[in-house]
């Protein structure tokens, strides 16, 4: 309808594809994507989210190509050199992906752009089971964020939500002081958010009774400001919680209630996936775990619940598959992280002889 009242406004096919994107419902995506290239052809953000979608649909080396496409006619776009580096990652290849990701960082000459540099290496980082790594990305780009926004702003939105990078380092008491300090510092109505904060730290720590207290403060947050965009993150907080009971079909219910809101949620996907497998239905956990992969093909905790799945079935090869590539992920990850050290455990479990 509204492209029959405005055909020239173009913009509105890639808004449209983007819509379509996002509900997973990708062939329609792909149609509005291509379309709005052939009107606007020299506009590199309609290449640009055609290879974002391809990569949705696991096409990574398409979406690749788009990307350098989209990259000729704006060669020193920071978001693009950055998801050119990702489509890297998910093809395997780790060390041409940190090198990109470090030439999105050399030519980013604002702050907005560095920010951009910055999360992308925080999160490559971590990929690679660097969490101290990762801290010191996402510190830099707390910086550059308080170049152009306040820090009260920037303490809200992008300190507070990210604090289990601490715990995931073993360094809760910085989550706690940082909590602290927001306490503080902040008023309202920005105080009001930090049972979120909490929450989050919590369930990291795998503390499900203050857990379960941070989450009831939080709905009621919710309840009050009608903070619909806040309901799949509370659904995914109580499944974690009921996880942790070992209550998994109610954590499954909480999960899938979850996806909801988030159909791209690969991280739900996989809560779903173990609690499957620790319900004994294999099958539906392989389904969400392939679903993963094919959009984060060399995602390292996506292969290591796989071949937990694998090891659990008797499938021992597959399973020794799964951990490889898991490992290799994490071959360069910081002493001491523990899902390396948990996959190379159940690797050499299952490669050892069996008992006569």
């Amino acid at each position: 309808m509204i492209l029959e009242l405005a055909p020239t406004q173009y913009e509105y096919l890639r808004e449209i594809g983007s819509i379509y994107r996002g509900r997973q419902e990708f062939e329609p995506a792909v149609d509005y994507f291509e379309r709005y290239i052939a009107a606007v052809p020299d506009d590199p953000s309609g290449l640009r989210a055609l290879g974002a979608v391809h990569c949705d649909m696991g096409e990574h080396e398409r979406g690749k190509a788009y990307f350098e496409q989209a990259l000729a006619l704006d060669p020193d776009n920071v978001g693009l050199l950055s998801d050119l580096a990702t489509a890297e990652f998910n093809l395997g290849r780790f060390d041409e992906a940190l090198a990109q990701f470090e030439d999105a960082l050399a030519v980013a000459t604002t702050a907005q752009d560095r920010v951009v540099a910055f999360w992308r290496l925080s999160r490559h980082a971590m990929l690679r089971g660097r969490p101290a790594e990762s801290i010191e990305y996402k510190e830099r780009e707390w910086r550059e964020r308080e170049r152009y926004n306040p820090a009260a702003l920037v303490m809200t939105y992008y300190k507070l939500p990210e604090l289990a990078l601490y715990v995931a380092a073993g360094r809760e008491e910085r989550a706690f002081e940082i909590l602290r300090t927001a306490e503080t510092e902040l008023a309202e109505p920005l105080k009001s958010t930090l049972p979120a904060s909490y929450l989050g730290v919590y369930l990291e720590l795998k503390d499900a009774d203050r857990a379960e207290q941070a989450l009831a403060d939080f709905e009621r947050y919710v309840e009050r400001e009608a903070a619909e965009g806040w309901r799949g993150m509370v659904l995914d907080a109580r499944g974690q919680i009921h996880e942790m009971r070992n209550e998994y079909r109610e954590a499954t219910e909480s999960y899938r209630r979850a996806l909801e809101f988030n159909p791209n949620d690969v991280y739900v996907k996989r809560r779903i996936a173990r609690c499957h497998r620790l319900l004994g239905q294999f099958g539906e956990s392989e389904t969400y775990l392939k679903e993963h992969l094919t959009r984060t093909p060399f995602n390292p905790d996506a292969h290591h619940e796989m071949a937990l799945l694998y090891a659990e079935i008797g499938e021992r090869e597959k399973a020794l598959e799964h951990l490889r590539v898991a490992l290799e992920v994490w071959s360069e990850a910081e002493p001491g992280f523990g899902p390396a050290r948990e996959a190379a455990a159940k690797m050499a479990e299952l490669q050892a002889p069996a008992a006569s």
